[in-house]
């Protein structure tokens, strides 16, 4: 469980994410949530539920846009050039067919 608070001791909205562990030389980082600051200041953070070390990472939010994009694009990319292979291979395979076995037989008239 985790809570933020501002400086006045508001609540800030947190919203829990799921992701995957990252492994790091000292131990594994794991992202539990995100929340959005309109202004910069102090903030508080609760958690509870067990031993951990909460870490805090600021961003702005064109960062994070940015962050975002080059991460979809690069799935993107990705996943291009794995059709693009799985199509070389296919239209290949469908090609050397044709070519052995689909020429015509020459006719003798």
């Amino acid at each position: 469980v985790v809570t933020l608070k501002d400086a006045t001791g508001s609540p800030v909205k947190f919203e829990p994410v799921q992701s995957q562990p990252i492994p790091l030389d000292n131990g594994t980082l794991h992202l539990i949530g995100v929340a959005k600051t309109t202004v910069a200041g102090t903030f508080t953070i609760d958690a509870a539920g067990g031993t951990t070390a909460v870490r805090a990472l600021s961003i702005s939010e064109t960062e994070f846009s940015s962050f975002v994009s080059s991460g979809l694009s690069a799935v993107g990319g990705f996943a291009g050039i794995a059709c693009g292979g799985i199509g070389f291979l296919l239209f290949g395979i469908i090609g050397g067919i044709l070519s052995i076995f689909g020429k015509k037989k020459t006719q003798v008239a």
